[in-house]
Order: structure tokens, then sequence, then C-alpha cells
């Protein structure tokens, strides 16, 4: 069993999720953040805290901070958190291979998941149901491209998360102001098909091992969204969801995943299916759900990378307030 673990992002819910999950199990746990003061760092399970320089605006100091941890304690394992923390360890993991096993994906297959145009080209070849999605190259043929789909459609960045370089369109006169919008901040987004907003919205998290092999699994719908036109989710609820966990399992095989990712899906009224719309290369922020609900991410996160545990959501529903 694991003995020592840093996990990061100590300000976030999922941070606390996995400090708790790991120390009920008696896991000497350490827990990092770029403030002195954070939520996990008070929970009763660290044992001790570190305080690193942001990843986000001093990444170099950031890789510096955990590698000298990593040669000065004790550490087994590193559970990055937040999207900035992992998307770093996959980067530079190989930095820190004869200093602690962290469970994240290489950075080629952590970007394919992150990039939405490399999400849905995977999405196609493993036939997993999508909506119309193109990647036009400019505002001419983006416009081109919207007519083309047909109205209404989805302008998004490819590499966001939340409601951020999204934008609704409902006709060409409006299309060319909402391009430039997302364009100025994230540049040549994609033109999807919009989903009608009846259908509701489906989670389904894998972590998996070394050998491209789910450990664990959960569904879950999001009730509620901000804003509700399409964002964060602010209530979830568990559910059996075995077909956007099918779906799921498909577009993540397809892209060789390892470690965590929780994959997004809306349903689609006109033919009562799941549609995928991203894929979330981490840890996510409900994670205290699935442990509500009987199954602990956190127990799973922190495993050897060998052995497959399949465990998956009842049909008895819990409920969390994100």
């Amino acid at each position: 069993m694991t003995s020592s673990v840093l996990v990061t992002d100590g300000q976030l819910r999922s941070g606390l999720a996995v400090v708790r999950s790991l120390g009920a199990r008696d896991v000497r746990v350490v827990c990092g953040e770029s403030t002195r003061v954070a939520t996990a760092k008070l929970s009763k399970y660290v044992d001790d805290t570190i305080v690193y320089p942001s990843p986000d605006t001093n990444p170099v100091g950031f890789l510096d901070a955990i590698e000298s941890v990593l040669r000065t304690d004790d550490i087994d394992v590193v559970i990055p958190v937040a999207h900035e923390t992992t998307a770093l360890l996959s980067e530079h993991r190989e930095r820190f291979s004869d200093l602690a096993r962290i469970p994240v994906p290489p950075h080629e297959t952590f970007v394919n998941g992150w990039d939405k145009a490399e999400t849905f080209c995977a999405a196609e070849r493993a036939g997993v149901p999508r909506p119309q999605t193109e990647c036009p190259d400019g505002p001419e043929e983006a416009a081109r491209v919207a007519d083309a789909i047909g109205y209404p459609v989805v302008i998004k960045a490819r590499t966001s998360s939340g409601s951020r370089g999204l934008e609704f369109v409902t006709s060409p006169d409006e299309f060319a102001a909402a391009y430039e919008r997302v364009h100025a901040s994230y540049p040549e987004p994609l033109v999807q098909e919009r989903i009608p907003q009846e259908g509701g919205m489906y989670g389904a998290a894998f972590i998996y091992n070394d050998d491209y092999e789910p450990r664990v699994g959960f569904a879950c719908e999001f009730v509620r969204e901000f804003p509700p036109s399409g964002g964060p989710s602010t209530l979830h609820r568990s559910i059996n969801g075995e077909d956007v966990r099918s779906h799921a399992r498909d577009l993540l095989d397809e892209l060789n995943w390892t470690g965590a990712a929780l994959v997004e899906f809306k349903g689609d009224v006109r033919d009562d299916t799941p549609k995928l719309m991203e894929v979330n290369p981490r840890l996510w922020s409900s994670l205290h759900l699935p442990m509500f609900a009987g199954i602990d991410f956190g127990t799973y996160s922190d495993s050897p990378p060998s052995g497959i545990v399949r465990r998956y959501a009842s049909s008895s529903p819990c409920l969390r307030m994100a």
C-alpha cells in the first residue's frame, strides 16, 4: 500500500475529496497549494503541508518546488488535481519518474483529451455519438461551415472549460461578431451543431491504469448548470448510465488513456442518444459525489498501475451540490 502521497491544489473541493479519501485509509498525506491557507490543508487527515509557487504564473518555480519536496521527503505518489498542475506534471513527468509515481497520462495523450478538435477526431474513429463538428480555418470558412451545418450552432474554444470560449448563435447575422469574440481569446475555435437544450447533461468518469485498462467507473447526471444555457454543473445525481459509460470507455480506449478523466455528454432528444461534449482530462470538481455513492475514486488514484477493478454506481441515486 502507498504510504505517503502529495496532493496538490488544496483549495479545490476535489483536492479536499482526495485528502479525505487517503487520510481515512491511514495514508500519510502532504497537501500543497500556492497559498499558506487552503481548505484541504485544514483537514484532520493532512499530516504536512507545503506552499509552492503558482503553477499559473510561475510554472518553472512550481516544478522546481515539487522536485525539491520529492528529493527531501519520502513521497511515493503525487496526485495533481487542478488542470494547470495536471498539465504541467503530465508534460514533465519524466523529470520525476525516478522520484515518485504520478498517475497522469503522457502529455500527448493529455493534449488529445484537452484539445476538443483532437478529441472529436478520436470520437469519430471510435464511433462515439457526437454533434457535427468542424474545425474551420478562419472566420470566412467558419461562416460557410455554420451555414452548412444549419443554425443554431455553437462556437466552441478548442481548449477551455465551463462556459469560457462558448457562444450560442441562432442566425447568420450574429455569427461574425460571436466568432470574433471567441477567436480573440481562443484562436480558431470549433463550429458545432447545437444539440437541443431540452436534453440532459451526463458524465462518465474513469480511472485507467498504466496498461490502458479501467480500474473504476462512475456515471452521473448534471441536474443543474450555471448559466442554464450551458456551463459548469452545480447539482449532480449518480446514475447507472450504461450508455454514457460505454461511449466514454470507447473514447478513452481510442485515446490510449491513463489516469483520471470525466467525459461529458448531452442527451439529444431527437434520437434519444447521448452526444459527446468534451473530456475533462483530470480529477473533476464533483469528486465527492461518487464517494458518497460508494465509489471512492481517491482509493484508486494512488493504486498500483496494474490490475483491473471495475465498480459502477448503483441505480440508487445520490445527490450532491457542487
